[in-house]
């Protein structure tokens, strides 16, 4: 798929599909934050416009802040 072409529901629709794979909430964080700082720098550089970058900002992550910490048994 050509980046400019990508919408937030393709996105979205990845997450869920990576859901259903039976991945992490964290480990399909990891690879839309991977995506968007290979979209972050191509816009850096000049070579996506602000409309690709803003698809990729609009995503929200499925984990949320300091859910997946570990219990520290005292």
């Amino acid at each position: 798929m050509v980046v400019s072409q990508i919408k937030p529901a393709a996105l979205e629709n990845l997450q869920a599909k990576r859901k259903v794979e039976g991945k992490a909430d964290a480990t399909i964080d990891q690879e839309i934050g991977a995506a968007r700082t290979v979209i972050n720098k191509a816009f850096d550089n000049d070579l996506v416009g602000g409309d690709t970058l803003k698809v990729f900002k609009k995503v929200k992550k499925l984990l949320k802040r300091n859910s997946n910490a570990r219990k520290k048994n005292y």
